[in-house]
């Protein structure tokens, strides 16, 4: 089965949560962070935590979505990420991410475990190229 943006690792503990939703829509896997009491999709400006993964897709209009806020999930880089790299909110494309630039102060949205088939125990780790699916470790609060 091929892993697709959203999915949490297998095996690994996760939070996730249903959330006030903004009133445009989303994707799963979508990098979400919190304005005005409720979850959007993260835009390509500068945002700082928390941050969270949209677990599933979700319409424009819809009042709830689905928030993983701690965990592995699968995520599309928007940018090259280098093996063990921390990641920020990609400022190319909405919703993406990587590698952290400059400094971490709230920016940090996790760490960079891996392409989707890497995670294997057997095969080596390798730097991401913008739209690879990747799995991210995410880390709520750590750098605020």
């Amino acid at each position: 089965m091929a892993v697709t943006a959203g999915q949490k690792f297998p095996g690994y503990p996760y939070l996730q949560v249903e959330q006030n939703k903004s009133a445009a829509a989303w994707a799963a896997g979508d990098l979400v962070y919190v304005v005005s009491n409720t979850w959007a999709k993260n835009p390509t400006t500068a945002t700082v935590q928390p941050y969270g993964v949209a677990a599933a897709a979700r319409a424009s209009g819809d009042a709830k979505g689905e928030v993983i806020l701690q965990g592995v999930v699968a995520m599309t880089a928007g940018a090259a990420i280098g093996v063990g790299k921390f990641v920020m909110a990609d400022t190319t494309t909405a919703g993406r991410v990587k590698e952290l630039a400059g400094t971490a102060a709230g920016k940090i949205v996790g760490l960079y475990l891996g392409h989707v088939t890497e995670m294997d125990g057997k095969t080596a780790q390798t730097a991401a190229a913008a739209a690879d699916v990747v799995w991210i470790l995410l880390m709520p609060g750590d750098n605020a």
